[in-house]
């Protein structure tokens, strides 16, 4: 990867032999709203990558690297057709795919150019598509929540509907529900996809740290069982939950409950905006017709 300011190592690059296509291909690297990189050689291996690419694709040290090493298969299979240009929509990397690590998942649009001339190679270009894919299935799921309020289910169904989709989403195992006492400092299980024991069950905030942490920062949190403490720990392994995503259900800036998203791995990434996004649409409803404890 270039250094900051630099000037010369795209002008040289034996890849881009036109002097319009390198200025071009200078002005998108220097784009920090698109994440570039150029391809040479096969096995296709990087040859020049800027910080938003790196930053996209979740890993750092990609220069030199092989594209198996760094993006998902479908990207590999996509450099073998013989296509000037190959558009790869809502890619999603993660610590399951080549390119993973540690933070928030992350969506991305990848563009893939044949860049033709005597040394040959591949351009991509990718854009961070993560906050416009959070709207549209957050549009779903509140469309979903109308429709099913409409057609004459209660609010319960309506919302343990709309949970387990979020899950699908979220590639989570299971969904659940617990609602906030009205002491403030309780919750009690109200909503649950396949465990009776979760809707009879009743905890004090005291005893589950990183729960009431959620709450009193209305924020979603995701957590392990080596992070969990006290009896977070306990439900952990009774449960076989291997990691979690606590949602605050939030409405007019009051914590109605919260919403789990439970994984019995630990997941690829944790997409904490799209649970509280959906969290927080389920308590508009919630807020109107309340639940059904069952």
């Amino acid at each position: 990867m270039f250094a900051e300011g630099s000037r010369a190592e795209v002008p040289m690059h034996p890849v881009v032999s036109d002097t319009t296509a390198r200025g071009i291909v200078r002005a998108l690297v220097d784009n920090g709203s698109l994440g570039v990189a150029l391809l040479s050689g096969r096995p296709w291996r990087h040859t020049l990558v800027n910080r938003t690419y790196e930053r996209l694709v979740g890993r750092h040290g990609t220069l030199g690297r092989s594209v198996s090493d760094v993006l998902p298969e479908d990207v590999v299979a996509a450099l073998a057709l013989d296509e000037d240009s190959v558009v790869l929509q809502n890619l999603r990397f993660g610590r399951g795919t080549p390119g993973g690590g540690s933070g928030l998942a992350r969506h991305v649009s990848l563009t893939v150019l044949a860049v033709r001339g005597d040394g040959g190679g591949v351009l991509l270009l990718g854009e961070d598509v993560t906050a416009h894919v959070h709207e549209l299935e957050t549009a779903k799921l509140f469309i979903l929540l109308a429709a099913e309020i409409a057609g004459g289910r209660g609010a319960s169904a309506a919302i343990c509907r709309a949970a387990r989709r979020a899950a699908g989403a979220l590639d989570a195992d299971n969904a659940s529900i617990f609602l906030v006492g009205v002491d403030g400092r309780s919750v009690v299980g109200a909503l649950s996809g396949w465990d009776w024991t979760r809707t009879s069950f009743h905890a004090s905030l005291a005893d589950w740290p990183m729960v009431a942490r959620a709450i009193g920062e209305d924020r979603a949190l995701y957590f392990t069982t080596r992070e969990a403490r006290g009896a977070e720990a306990g439900w952990f392994e009774r449960h076989g939950i291997a990691a979690t995503i606590c949602a605050p259900m939030s409405s007019a800036g009051r914590a109605l409950g919260v919403l789990f998203f439970d994984y019995f791995d630990e997941p690829d990434r944790a997409d904490l905006a799209l649970a509280k996004s959906v969290a927080d649409h389920c308590a508009v409803v919630f807020a109107h017709t309340p639940l059904e404890l069952r």
